[in-house]
């Protein structure tokens, strides 16, 4: 009964893990697009004066307009990392139900609460959640495996990116409004 237990608790985080990166990849997604539309216009609105005056200026500053477009890339490429692991963990769910199901274990867990939390403490939460799916790794490898998906989502280094791309994605969206606004006066 004590791996019907863990079992339990494992399919508890699973579903945390899903609902977190469900609500965190719509979220990346969103601001994505958003920083992604935002760069053309603040490079219009701020660059776009100087960036036809001569062929040199014009290609250092379409380079400019290809950092302004980073941020939005990076947090496309999370959030399909982070769907990749919702849909992952559907799969992993199943396999842990179908492994427990002698046991009568009905796997649960209460998550409502756990997508309401705004920003960078949600993504702690989700990364703690796929931290503590580690532990359950020596009984249910597999499943675990499978909810966990891409490495890439405990580098501290892409995740450092992914933090940077959050600030760059605001700033180009804080440029592109400070664009027109100076476009308009």
């Amino acid at each position: 009964m004590e791996s019907a237990g863990r079992a339990q608790v494992l399919g508890g985080l699973i579903r945390r893990v899903q609902a977190l990166a469900s609500g965190i990849a719509r979220r990346s997604r969103w601001i994505g697009r958003l920083a992604l539309v935002a760069a053309p216009v603040a490079w219009v609105t701020l660059f776009g004066r100087w960036a036809f005056d001569s062929v040199p200026q014009f290609l250092f500053f379409a380079v400019v307009l290809a950092v302004l477009m980073v941020p939005g890339l990076v947090l496309l490429a999370f959030a399909r990392l982070l769907a990749g692991t919702v849909s992952t963990s559907e799969a992993a769910l199943g396999d842990l139900a179908g492994s427990v199901a002698g046991a009568g274990v009905e796997l649960g867990g209460g998550v409502a609460g756990v997508v309401a939390k705004p920003g960078l403490r949600s993504l702690a939460t989700l990364l703690g959640s796929l931290w503590q799916l580690r532990h359950f790794r020596s009984e249910f490898g597999s499943v675990v495996g499978a909810a966990v998906g891409s490495t890439r989502l405990f580098n501290p280094l892409f995740l450092f990116w992914v933090g940077a791309a959050a600030l760059g994605a605001g700033l180009v969206v804080l440029l592109a409004i400070v664009g027109v606004v100076v476009w308009v006066v």
